[in-house]
């Protein structure tokens, strides 16, 4: 969502209602419930009044990426259009360190969950011979 924003900031020169605008309009960001919040709130370019603690409620993200969210769009239309091409860069590079965590996370725990599965058959075995 971070590039598509840099992306109409950058060189379809909308502005923010616009761009939550097509944003919530798009299949590609269905899932993000927050979109619906900002929808009530009219797309209106002041995020900071966003409590993002309801999506930290829902467990949708991590504590830490629901702080960069928060983050994130407080900054948003604060600035000239660099200021804010540097915002989204910014905050897509904390992003992918967040996502990185969080993939690495996943694959431990399956990794585990089939060290323990694989422990619990052979021993099954075992038992049985």
């Amino acid at each position: 969502m971070i590039d598509y924003i840099e992306i109409c900031i950058k060189y379809q020169s909308l502005d923010l209602k616009e761009i939550f605008q097509h944003i919530y309009n798009s299949e590609k960001f269905s899932l993000l419930s927050f979109l619906k919040d900002f929808k009530r709130l009219n797309f209106s370019a002041d995020f900071s009044e966003y409590n993002f603690r309801t999506v930290k409620n829902l467990n949708t993200f991590s504590p830490y990426s629901c702080e960069l969210l928060s983050g994130f769009f407080s900054l948003l239309g604060k600035s000239d259009v660099d200021g804010q091409i540097l915002n989204c860069e910014t905050y897509k590079e904390f992003f992918k360190t967040e996502s990185d965590k969080a993939f690495e996370n996943e694959e431990r725990k399956i990794k585990t969950g089939s060290s323990i599965l694989f422990g619990a058959v052979l021993l099954l075995l075992i038992i049985i011979l």
